[in-house]
């Protein structure tokens, strides 16, 4: 299984709930609009989730490098 990642640096414009378990973002950053997919966090944790137009880095990663990337961090 091949993996790719990358980090992305911009501005969170949307974010809408895709099921239970995960939430789809959309980014602005200097490569353009960037969508992702965000595991929910079920337990309570000293990380919370980012609110819109905040200026966040996130690590994205790629499976089989096709499909919607995850936030690894």
């Amino acid at each position: 299984m091949l993996r790719l990642e990358r980090v992305i640096h911009g501005i969170l414009l949307n974010y809408e709930d895709t099921g239970e378990n995960f939430s789809r973002l959309t980014f602005f950053s200097k490569t353009g609009l960037v969508r992702c997919l965000f595991r929910k966090k079920h337990k309570l944790s000293g990380v919370s989730s980012p609110d819109l137009f905040d200026d966040v880095e996130v690590n994205l990663q790629l499976k089989n490098g096709q499909g919607i990337p995850f936030i690894k961090e």
